[in-house]
């Protein structure tokens, strides 16, 4: 065999050996070796055996004892969007409006644009600002009066501008945008907070799309860096505003050209009726691809997020008894959307957070579903807001939850806040969902939290913080076992895109995807899951990222 075959030939056949290989699979729980061959698994069993099966020019990692699980799935994400968010004003963890201002105004002058050139930054949150209050348009001005600024809040459904940025979207005080809020000073004026589909829909006709070229580049630095932090699949959000057909064009040049490593399952956001049937004449449905990149589901946004009190809600908000939060559509409109989708054979996922949301979801999925049944597994994303009865009915439904574990982490001190102490009972109610026969599967929703699947598990395991607060956790009667937190992003995420026979498990025929731990999750306390690292991901039976 001369070099080039037996390079070949080691990067069709990988063995991992003298470790311990949780399948999750029932009737083969444990195995100590695993042989991938062809880019799928070929054989799992003892280590003397998979090195005879291995063979000569086979590649052979010694684990030393080390844990070996599948490959681990986020389910909803922004994969585009956090590449872009690495390069813009970071503001996480801004502690005053007065700090914002000087990181926009530090990172101007570190990076330096041309007058009218749009800057961006995301990550802001008042309930972290000295000021107890929200920013204006007033302070981005001090930032920099040449330049559209637009910052996102740490959720994304809502965004402070600049008067520079107000002029170039044509936004004033008259502006309409259905599901949308254009805030007001007392003055009567846009004060600069805009609100739902004003940013996902009226701000983004007048930012620049970025070129093909630029999204293959951040795609592909954030592809090797989700595969870094143990991550296989990843279902992404990208399309925004009209640039869906280049987001397929991006991915598929990764795809092919071997470039990917990660398998994508892209959310197709097609939030309008006129977006949605324009995407459908194409001939694109749920499911076509290939194992690298696939269309995955309809994207709808129902409502906003808790934090931005845009979330909708069956009563009031607690600390603000004015607002029971930002519907986007209407049953009518809904209906339309789902029904449109359910027709064509698609799959849909819709960003629902309150109960008022989630209930609308449920009446729209229960009246489509009677018309044309079929195994849709139409999904809802996030259910933070949600209480038992509407966790039955998405039981009975077929209805699957994708959620968020680590939101719990970042959200704990809020929920009781701005929902009070019963309808917080309720907040992220995993195991009950469970218990009501929900099937689940876990995200992260980055940028709006790191993608990190340790940090989720942590989270779903304790509903701690990283500080370990609160103390035995918020709600600690929702914790998950770290095996449901583990089935999150593996068996569930597989099943979330039907793809249950060919990923989330680590058995002869299924995909070549795992992830190798530097301890034993199942052995260290569940507060250090979070500070676990990846020693190597295994991705179509490829070693794709080691740490040393």
């Amino acid at each position: 065999m001369d070099a080039k075959e037996t390079k070949k030939a080691a990067a069709e056949r990988l063995a991992l050996v003298n470790g311990r290989v949780i399948t999750m699979d029932e009737d083969l729980p444990e195995a100590e070796a695993i042989l991938f061959e062809g880019g799928r698994v070929r054989a799992v069993g003892g280590s003397s055996e998979i090195r005879l099966l291995a063979g000569a020019g086979a590649e052979v990692v010694d684990l030393r004892k080390r844990t070996v699980l599948p490959g681990f799935c986020d389910t909803h994400m922004h994969l585009l969007a956090y590449g872009f968010s690495r390069e813009q004003v970071d503001l996480n963890g801004c502690r005053s409006v007065e700090e914002l201002v000087r990181r926009g105004q530090d990172h101007l002058r570190m990076n330096p644009i041309s007058p009218g050139t749009w800057l961006f930054g995301r990550g802001w949150n008042q309930d972290l600002f000295a000021e107890r209050r929200l920013p204006s348009k007033e302070d981005l001005d001090r930032i920099s009066p040449a330049h559209p600024i637009l910052f996102s809040r740490t959720c994304g459904h809502v965004a402070a501008v600049n008067s520079a940025a107000l002029r170039e979207a044509h936004i004033t005080a008259d502006l309409s945008v259905p599901g949308g809020v254009v805030e007001k000073n007392e003055a009567g004026e846009p004060s600069g907070i805009l609100q739902e589909a004003v940013v996902f829909e009226w701000m983004e006709r007048f930012i620049p799309d970025p070129s093909l070229e630029e999204m293959v580049r951040i795609l592909e630095k954030s592809a090797a860096e989700a595969l870094s932090q143990g991550l296989t699949t990843v279902h992404s959000d990208d399309f925004g505003a009209g640039r869906g057909a280049r987001v397929l064009e991006a991915y598929r040049l990764l795809a092919d050209s071997g470039r990917l490593g990660l398998r994508i399952r892209e959310e197709c956001l097609l939030p309008r009726r006129d977006a949605l049937a324009g995407f459908l004449e194409k001939g694109l449905r749920t499911g076509d691809g290939d194992d690298w990149f696939r269309v995955g589901p309809v994207k709808i946004l129902a409502d906003g997020s808790l934090g931005g009190r845009t979330a909708a809600l069956r009563a009031p908000y607690v600390d603000d008894p004015s607002t029971s939060g930002v519907p986007i559509l209407s049953r009518e409109e809904l209906t339309e959307l789902v029904s449109l989708a359910h027709e064509a054979g698609m799959q849909v996922a819709i960003h629902a957070i309150g109960d008022r949301t989630i209930e609308l979801c449920l009446d729209v999925f229960e009246e489509i579903l009677t018309s044309l049944p079929r195994e849709a597994r139409h999904r809802i994303v996030h259910v933070q807001c949600g209480h038992p009865d509407l966790f039955r009915r998405m039981a009975r439904l077929g209805v699957l939850g994708d959620i968020q574990p680590v939101f719990t982490a970042s959200d704990w001190p809020m929920a009781a806040p701005r929902l009070g102490p019963e309808r917080a009972r309720w907040y992220n109610a995993w195991k009950t969902m469970r218990e009501c026969g929900v099937h689940l599967s876990g995200g992260s929703d980055a940028p709006v939290e790191p993608f990190n699947p340790l940090w989720g598990l942590a989270a779903a395991v304790t509903r701690k913080d990283r500080n370990g607060d609160p103390s035995g956790g918020f709600q600690p009667q929702e914790c998950l076992s770290l095996m449901e937190a583990l089935e999150l992003v593996t068996t569930g995420g597989a099943f979330a895109s039907f793809e249950e026979n060919t990923k989330g498990k680590l058995l002869p025929g299924m995909f070549g995807d795992a992830v190798i731990l530097n301890e034993d999750p199942f052995t260290v306390p569940p507060e250090m899951i979070k500070d676990l690292a990846v020693d190597l991901t295994v991705s179509g039976g490829v070693v794709r990222y080691c740490r040393t």
